[in-house]
């Protein structure tokens, strides 16, 4: 609990503190690279399609932070 009194004398200590112990152990995606998840979408006749597509990588965009379509949009490959 220590870790989150932070104040002007210990801001940078605690800030790599956080950053170098803490963060690594933070897991933020549900799937890793590797793995292999299933992508669903209607189809034109109405049902469900699916694909199974493997995990290369993540891509973070900087400024979409605040936008309503940042939780909406997702990037893949062409091939996909």
């Amino acid at each position: 609990m220590l870790l989150f009194t932070t104040d002007d004398g210990n801001f940078e200590e605690r800030y790599r503190l956080f950053y170098s112990e803490l963060a690594p152990l933070v897991r933020l995606y549900s799937a890793q690279v590797g793995d292999t998840i299933t992508l669903e979408a209607p189809g034109r006749s109405g049902y469900t399609r699916s694909v199974n597509v493997k995990v290369y990588g993540m891509v973070e965009f900087k400024g979409l932070e605040r936008s309503d379509i940042a939780g909406m949009t997702s990037l893949m490959d062409l091939a996909t």
